[in-house]
């Protein structure tokens, strides 16, 4: 310390002038002054001077986060410090030549000293005269400052220092660079009035305004929603502006305590008035939120719920608004290919309202056009995550419509999982897969073009190939005429033969195929569903079924093998036992005939697939 002292004492001794430097923004002489310190009185339009050290150690610039950082300092660097320091609690202030870090030393000092006096005020002057020293820590300082304003409860003075903050840069940049009115003046065309009401708003930093499109339709809504309002209190004799300064006195008086006609309360009423439009803003930007389907939606509180005393204009303005946003929804324009493209990206499921409508404006008779609109659905999903997942539900929805294009849909969906980030390949269910594919040739070939697909990734050529699994298959075998004769005797054995071949490698447990001599003295095969005789008496199932599980199935008979997973849950809960336990019942005590379950989920229903229901059942002995 003794060292640190001297050579503190040996750097004074060295001055042998002192030099002033005015700080205004339009002077830049200097004066030459001869002798020590002279005191420089403060000149309102000049600005305070720095007084000009006769040598400042210089300190290679480093990150300064706290006044301990100091320590970092040798022996001249803290002397000069320390000078520094003193002389500019005594309102003297030395110019540093550039040397940031005394500046940011000596910033998080006056920090450490508000602790001990707990002077808002003397803070802010402080900081004031910090930054004509070194501009630097001007943005550090204010937000540090505005952080202790609010530790403090002292909203609407941080809220003051951020609005001079704002107005001067307005002021060097240009209202033109801006404003929201200006800047968006061609699209907004906003009178006098309204663009001076878009002052009080910012660009709100979410993505859901981060939407061009849909950041002016807000603002639109918010400019109606004034007229609106303001329409609605002239036929009552006043104004929305009457009422809104009505509303910013009361929460400048009653909530900030501030006095009519200082500064402060006029400071507060400009604060106040910024919130109540930023609540305004967001209260129309959750209505088109709403509009446009996008699910996520901002929380928004009342304006200032909780203020002592009658606030009944505070109540009355906000039920203005909360009454006349819906019907203005009307008037928003509805998002072009591209806004819809970019919503979409944001909200993963927005599509499935828009599917709902598509299936429910399905008819047979217009198959195409459904078709058109799931594709044009999932095109404007095309930055979707889950885009193929608009595929594969419209393959559900037309594997029992129509097998073709249920699986073409199919393919598509593959085709869009293939290309997505992580390929999920979901199947369809067992119930689905036997609506599609009647036999196992069919199924084959739907195979191949799937395992095709995986390879060149060709969509065009495996929908080209769907029709092929669907294509008739007829044969007939036709006996040359001249042969006739000497197979005659044979015949009757060839076709039993064939007869006995074709059934048991082609017939399944719907079809029926016959091989006969017709008329033309010719082999035909007959290809016939198979007739299951019914009879009036009552069925009993070939496995042990309770008769709990029996009235189950008889439940899917009547629904036509289709039971709504709400009427499956009431029906156990009649019997009091679990929804699900009852189906693993009957699929455990089924699976060893059939190799397979038999009941199966499929979206909100539970469905049976009808031939497994008959191949259980046998007529009553």
């Amino acid at each position: 310390m003794k060292q640190m002292v001297t050579e503190f004492i040996d750097d004074l001794k060295s001055v042998d002038n002192i030099s002033v430097t005015a700080l205004s923004r339009h002077d830049d002489s200097v004066i030459d002054v001869t002798g020590a310190y002279e005191q420089i009185d403060y000149d309102p339009t000049g600005g305070d001077k720095l007084v000009r050290y006769g040598h400042v150690p210089k300190w290679e610039h480093m990150y300064v986060y706290s006044s301990t950082d100091i320590e970092f300092a040798n022996g001249s660097q803290r002397g000069f410090y320390n000078a520094f320091r003193n002389s500019f609690l005594r309102g003297e202030y030395l110019d540093i030549e550039g040397n940031t870090n005394y500046a940011f030393i000596l910033l998080f000092d006056l920090l450490n000293d508000y602790e001990s006096h707990r002077d808002l005020l003397l803070v802010e002057r402080q900081l004031e005269k910090l930054k004509l020293i070194c501009p630097k820590t001007e943005s550090y300082g204010r937000d540090f400052l505005t952080d202790l304003m609010e530790s403090a409860g002292d909203y609407h003075g941080a809220d003051r220092i951020n609005t001079e903050y704002y107005k001067q840069r307005d002021e060097y940049f240009g209202n033109d660079y801006w404003t929201l009115g200006k800047r968006y003046r061609k699209e907004l065309n906003p009178s006098e009035t309204e663009e001076k009401l878009l002052r009080y708003i910012s660009d709100p930093s979410n993505v859901f305004c981060d939407i061009e499109f849909c950041f002016l339709e807000v603002l639109k809504l918010l400019l109606r929603t004034i007229t609106a309002i303001d329409k609605t209190y002239k036929e009552e004799g006043t104004s929305f502006e009457a009422a809104l300064e009505a509303v910013t006195d009361t929460v400048a008086t009653k909530n900030y305590h501030t006095r009519r006609g200082t500064d402060n309360y006029r400071y507060t009423l400009e604060s106040v008035k910024r919130e109540f439009f930023i609540w305004l803003f967001r209260n129309c930007e959750n209505t088109v939120r709403h509009a446009y389907r996008h699910t996520r939606k901002l929380k928004i509180d009342p304006f200032y719920p909780y203020l002592p005393g009658k606030t009944e204009h505070i109540s009355d303005i906000q039920n203005r608004t909360v009454t006349i946003l819906p019907s203005l929804i009307s008037t928003l324009t509805q998002p072009d290919k591209t806004t819809e493209i970019s919503l979409n990206a944001l909200s993963t499921t927005r599509w499935k309202e828009e599917f709902k409508y598509i299936k429910r404006d399905f008819e047979d008779s217009d198959l195409s056009r459904f078709i058109d609109r799931v594709i044009t659905l999932a095109e404007i999903n095309k930055k979707n995550r889950s885009v193929e997942n608009i595929y594969f539900e419209a393959s559900k929805f037309l594997a029992k419509k129509d097998q073709k294009h249920s699986v073409e849909m199919y393919l598509r969906y593959l085709h869009a999982d293939l290309h997505s980030d992580s390929i999920n390949n979901k199947q369809h269910t067992k119930t689905i897969q036997k609506a599609l594919f009647s036999t196992n040739d069919q199924l084959h070939q739907f195979q191949v073009i799937i395992s095709k697909l995986f390879v060149d990734r060709d969509l065009e050529q495996a929908l080209e190939t769907v029709p092929r699994i669907y294509a008739p298959r007829r044969k007939k075998i036709k006996l040359v005429e001249s042969r006739i004769q000497e197979v005659q005797q044979k015949h009757s054995e060839t076709v039993v033969q064939l007869d006995k071949y074709l059934n048991d490698e082609y017939e399944d447990a719907d079809t029926t195929l016959i091989a006969m001599q017709n008329d033309h003295e010719e082999i035909e095969i007959r290809i016939s569903p198979k007739v299951i005789e019914c009879s009036d008496e009552p069925v009993i199932p070939c496995v042990d079924l309770s008769p709990v599980h029996n009235e189950m199935l008889e439940l899917f008979l009547k629904s036509n093998f289709e039971v709504s997973a709400i009427d499956l849950e009431k029906f156990a809960e009649s019997n009091e036992i679990f929804k699900n336990q009852l189906i693993d019942e009957i699929n455990d005590a089924c699976v060893e005939m059939l190799d397979d379950v038999l009941v199966e989920e499929e979206d909100e229903n539970f469905v049976i697939y009808e031939p497994y229901y008959r191949q259980i059942m046998k007529n009553e002995d």
